[in-house]
């Protein structure tokens, strides 16, 4: 087990003998969650507790701390090979937090799962890893898990999470179609860091249930195409036949000839420019 304090405000002071009713050994009740206004001065973060074997930080521990936005802290010294799934589980013990609302954050990077402890201190040598808990709402981390399973079930969310960014990349990441479950905010989104590049990147299928404004967009269409080509097909109808935009797109990525009309792939000045971008284009021309 590792050695573990707590610190802040949930902390509390350690039981006299015959003082409570649970069996000896048994495990102490999860601290209350306390969450103060967000415009709340974060308290003092307290050092961790001295002592404790001569081992910490060498040969294979470290010394974990993890602290909360309302300040409380918690201090332990666990395995240098724990990922951050077993912090989470760790951590579900001691606050009572579910894995699954838990946001374990480095400085501002959002740490998956399956990172190492010591990956996320980015030092191997290292002997503390400092950790910030977010604690993510309920409801959003249960439909979270639900279209991780099964992207599908994102047609039966709450319209707020339908509208949810990072719940619909959940789901079309598990299952493309589930993009037209999403809100036609969310489907109209042509940000470069928004939904509709983010998953196009990763199957070009999902550009069929954007909006329709969006595949008829030319500047998010040419973006989507310089990550991935097979869009193309995608692309409204009006798009495919307009030349200049077969033309930047073949510039972009010689690739999206062989998606082209047979019009344009006779085309002398389009196949030159996409041979230009991609010598191997040459064989999606049309020779007729």
């Amino acid at each position: 087990m590792p050695d573990l304090t707590l610190r802040g405000a949930g902390a509390s002071a350690p039981e006299p003998p015959g003082s409570s009713n649970r069996a000896p050994g048994g495990p102490r009740p999860p601290a209350a969650e306390m969450l103060l206004p967000a415009f709340a001065p974060p308290r003092r973060h307290a050092a961790p507790r001295s002592g404790g074997s001569s081992s910490v930080g060498a040969g294979g521990t470290l010394q974990l701390r993890v602290t909360r936005l309302d300040g409380e802290m918690l201090c332990a010294t666990v395995p240098r090979e724990w990922a951050l799934q077993d912090v989470k589980a760790h951590l579900e013990r001691t606050w009572g937090i579910a894995q699954r609302e838990q946001r374990l954050l480095c400085g501002t990077k959002e740490l998956g799962n399956g990172d190492p402890l010591a990956a996320a201190v980015g030092d191997p040598a290292a002997r503390e890893a400092e950790l910030t808990l977010v604690r993510r709402p309920p409801l959003q981390a249960e439909w979270l898990e639900r279209v991780r399973g099964d992207g599908r079930q994102l047609r039966h969310a709450p319209a707020e999470l339908r509208a949810d960014p990072e719940v619909v990349l959940a789901a079309v990441r598990q299952n493309w179609s589930a993009l037209q479950c999403a809100t036609e905010e969310v489907r109209n989104d042509r940000d470069v860091g928004g939904v509709g590049l983010t998953a196009v990147r990763e199957n070009a299928n999902v550009l069929w249930y954007a909006s329709h404004a969006l595949r008829g967009d030319r500047e998010f269409v040419l973006e989507a195409l310089r990550h991935n080509v097979a869009a193309f097909p995608c692309v409204s109808t009006a798009l495919r036949a307009d030349r200049d935009m077969v033309l930047a797109a073949v510039r972009e990525s010689g690739e999206v000839l062989r998606f082209a009309s047979a019009q344009h792939r006779a085309d002398r000045e389009v196949v030159l420019a996409a041979v230009a971008s991609s010598p191997l284009a040459l064989q999606h021309a049309d020779r007729g």
